[in-house]
């Protein structure tokens, strides 16, 4: 009994097998990319509130001083 390799076939999974692992490292990174840009957005949201406040804290403080 010979075997017989049908390189067609290995070359078909072979590239069924890579095009797999590309498939899943870029669903996977899109999904990273997409918490990082939700993450960002909480951040700049919580910066900016932290930004209003102390301006107003800082404007009353000017005011005390003036008197």
């Amino acid at each position: 009994m010979h075997l017989t390799i049908d390189w067609q076939v290995v070359f078909q999974v072979i590239g069924s097998i890579a095009a797999l692992t590309i498939s899943i490292v870029g669903f996977f990174s899109a999904r990273t990319l997409n918490k990082i840009d939700a993450n960002q957005t909480e951040l700049f949201n919580r910066v900016h509130s932290l930004e209003v406040d102390f301006y107003t804290l800082k404007g009353e403080h000017l005011q005390h001083i003036k008197k």
